[in-house]
């Protein structure tokens, strides 16, 4: 919110409103570039469930919603830069653009709120998806509480942002009314965005150790966790773009448009990265040698996990009661018929192990959650 004092508008230069210093088309090109590949992901992985795999969830809902909105938040990126001087020093924006200009930044800051926790709740679906059967406690534990600490901490600021003045008006006023009773915007502009940024690290870190503990070969473990981990660069997109927050808010300049500029940059990167970082994982159905083993082999190694510790073999026998029992067919003294039978138990539920693994996204959605589409 900018609450200029007359004094400072009288320090400003000469204002140039023909041929102004501008910031160029940096904004334009990566607006334009990361919708368009947002947009590409999301109808690639939209036509992969739908077509392909045949089963819809609700994390594809999310991310559906996430789009819409994200293409809300470069709209208004658009709009603020191509039409009301953002990129532009603030001397040189015409008075008549002010309150445009802060309409499209509070629209603009609402709709960047809501896309990115609709991309945070489709990861957290999708992970919940992947080992909602395996019943992985301390990971069941971690998730809820990373779920539940993203929705506290995304309500009180969206609400602080919609509320950041009230009358609600008075956000986009020049001259506050006296009546009017407004929040600190810079506090919560930074604590907000590092709270957000600190949440990306979480949702982006969390299922890196499952994954580490998967009985793959490196090449697929490895490459698995490459691809969750790009979000990474959603929590450095976002870093930066609250460094450049706090600078604009706490440095001795009120030269805002201009200041704020890489702020806006990075918040293009953040929200449209977010949204396709998401959508790599659930591609492979659709490019399977470039990302590796379906969902079904991934899940059932999640599964692995958990029975690593129960000393059980491939026939559900413990470790000692299959020791036991192979001892006395050694002795001579355990029936022919039942060691036919057993060798037979074997064959056939290796037979379905070895099936499992080749398994297709759709077929082990369609049998786990055919009775449940949305979780």
């Amino acid at each position: 919110m900018i609450n200029l004092t007359p004094e400072v508008i009288l320090s400003w230069p000469t204002p140039n409103y023909v041929n102004p210093e501008t910031r160029g088309l940096t904004l334009a090109a990566v607006n334009h570039t990361f919708l368009a590949l947002c947009i590409i992901l999301v109808a690639l992985r939209l036509y992969t469930r739908i077509w392909i795999v045949r089963w819809f969830g609700l994390d594809d809902v999310f991310i559906a919603i996430a789009l819409i909105l994200s293409i809300g938040v470069n709209v208004g990126t658009y709009i603020g830069s191509s039409k009301y001087g953002w990129g532009r020093h603030i001397w040189d924006i015409p008075l008549d653009w002010a309150i445009p200009s802060l309409k499209t930044a509070y629209a603009t800051r609402l709709f960047f709120n809501l896309s990115a926790n609709a991309t945070a709740l489709s990861l957290l679906v999708f992970y919940y998806r992947l080992i909602d059967q395996a019943n992985i406690r301390w990971f069941s534990y971690a998730l809820w509480s990373v779920f539940a600490f993203n929705l506290i901490t995304w309500f009180i600021f969206f609400m602080a942002q919609v509320l950041i003045c009230i009358p609600v008006q008075a956000a986009w006023a020049i001259i506050k009314p006296e009546t009017a009773k407004c929040i600190d915007e810079g506090v919560w502009t930074i604590v907000g965005g590092s709270l957000k940024t600190f949440v990306d690290l979480l949702v982006t870190t969390l299922p890196i150790p499952l994954i580490l503990k998967m009985n793959m070969n490196k090449a697929q473990k490895y490459g698995l966790a490459f691809l969750l981990g790009l979000g990474y660069v959603v929590t450095a997109a976002g870093a930066l773009r609250t460094y450049y927050s706090w600078r604009v808010y706490y440095e001795p300049s009120y030269d805002y448009t201009w200041e704020q500029f890489p702020a806006f940059v990075s918040s293009a990167v953040e929200n449209n990265l977010s949204v396709i970082c998401a959508c790599i994982p659930t591609l492979r159905p659709l490019f399977a040698p470039i990302f590796g083993p379906p969902l079904s082999f991934i899940q059932s190694k999640i599964h692995s996990i958990k029975k690593a510790g129960t000393g059980r073999d491939v026939t559900g026998l413990s470790a000692a009661d299959s020791s036991k029992q192979s001892s006395t067919l050694k002795a001579g003294n355990a029936d022919p018929a039942a060691a036919s039978d057993r060798k037979l138990i074997i064959q056939k539920r290796e037979s379905f192990e070895l099936k499992d693994t080749r398994f297709e996204v759709g077929d082990l959605e369609a049998a786990q959650w055919g009775r449940t589409r949305f979780y």
